[in-house]
């Protein structure tokens, strides 16, 4: 496959923004309190009462097996807890402590202004278009 001037740019661009990013976070995440997967988790734990594991696993596509040693490594931070379902033990349930949503707020909030400090040059106008065509590959993405 003979790659278009288009994708050899954007392969040269997105691991300058990745590094650039890396750089500016202040948060747990730059300070390797946390990992960007587990970032992930605790984020969707958060939004959540609860989960079983097979429903975090099926979020972040990934192995149950992966999806549990994630959650491991949050519940030795205490951000999460894991316990058994009444009746069938083999159902896990998973939820963040209130530490965990925490943690998960200021992850967040951390990366929205990180997105304003790097999208700060463009117009409103800009961000739009910017925003429209990632919504569109998301999409594209998410189909396949």
């Amino acid at each position: 496959m003979v790659a278009t001037a288009f994708a050899k740019r954007v392969g040269e661009l997105f691991p300058v923004l990745h590094r650039h990013a890396a750089r500016q976070q202040q948060d747990l995440l730059s300070k390797g309190y946390l990992s960007f997967p587990q970032s992930v988790v605790l984020e969707i734990l958060a939004s959540r009462e609860s989960s079983t594991m097979t429903e975090i696993a099926r979020a972040i596509g990934r192995p149950k097996s992966a999806a549990t040693a994630l959650v491991d490594g949050l519940v030795k931070l205490g951000l999460v807890r894991r316990w058994h379902a009444e009746g069938d033990r083999r159902l896990v349930n998973v939820s963040a402590t209130a530490k965990g949503r925490r943690i998960a707020r200021t992850v967040h909030d951390d990366m929205v202004a990180l997105v304003d400090r790097i999208f700060a040059p463009l117009t409103e106008t800009e961000k739009r278009q910017y925003l429209t065509i990632l919504e569109k590959i998301t999409e594209h993405i998410q189909r396949q």
